[in-house]
């Protein structure tokens, strides 16, 4: 069984892959402790990987190196697709394992990975499994955070889509700028590729992912262990 472990900006997502399967997760913020010991404890874990958006290793990447065979994503990992990312060295670790996982659930497709949580990232991977990049965007709480931080009048508002597309007042405004401005974003940077690239496969992750695919016009599979699933390949291909 092989442990993999996605450490984000805001929050730690684990799962215990047997072999292809997906036998158990969670998610936590912080006091994992006592949870990853039973882990251990209750599945017979011969490897292990970690995916961080973070510089330094965390207590616990290092927690787990004690227990099992342990691995830290980063460029220079063998990887089961062709990386031409010209600086592998930054590109983030979930971003790679995302198109990892998409080559391999929907193999001899192009895919586009869209993860939305605190960045909305964009990443492209060819039928052949190239990867060819992406692209970076302020996610939406950031977006309304940044608005309400840079500014003396504009207030703090919560997610969600109004019923008009047009405010009738600042806060159905802010989130209209937020919401779907973002969804205009997707949309159109969706509608583009599609003109250069044909047919797409789009996957939808990451923190909003199910927010927003019930809002896309757009045919989207909504995977939110994508990247558990893409750590779990890498693991696969070094054994």
């Amino acid at each position: 069984m092989r442990l993999c472990i996605d450490i984000g900006n805001t929050r730690i997502k684990w799962g215990v892959f047997d072999s292809d399967e997906l036998v158990y997760k969670d998610a936590f913020q912080r006091n994992y402790d006592s949870k990853l010991k039973e882990v251990f404890e209750e599945f017979d874990i011969n490897q292990s990987i970690s995916s961080s958006t973070r510089k330094k290793a965390s207590s616990m990447e290092k927690m787990v190196s004690q227990f099992t065979d342990h691995t830290i994503l980063d460029h220079t990992t063998p990887i089961p697709i062709n990386n031409l990312y010209t600086t592998p060295e930054t590109l983030g670790r979930d971003r790679l394992a995302g198109v990892i996982a998409a080559d391999a659930v929907y193999p001899d497709v192009a895919s586009v990975v869209i993860d939305a949580g605190t960045c909305i990232t964009y990443d492209f991977i060819t039928s052949d499994g190239d990867y060819l990049g992406g692209n970076i965007a302020p996610g939406v709480q950031m977006r309304l955070q940044a608005m309400h931080h840079f500014t003396d009048g504009l207030p703090l508002i919560n997610m969600a889509l109004p019923d008009k597309i047009l405010g009738e007042s600042t806060e159905t405004a802010i989130q209209n700028g937020a919401v779907r401005g973002t969804i205009f974003e997707i949309e159109s940077f969706l509608h583009t590729m599609s003109k250069s690239y044909g047919k797409l496969n789009v996957i939808l992750t990451g923190g909003d992912a199910i927010f927003f695919g019930e809002l896309l016009n757009t045919e989207i599979f909504v995977d939110p262990n994508l990247i558990l699933k893409g750590l779990n390949e890498i693991l696969k291909h070094n054994a």
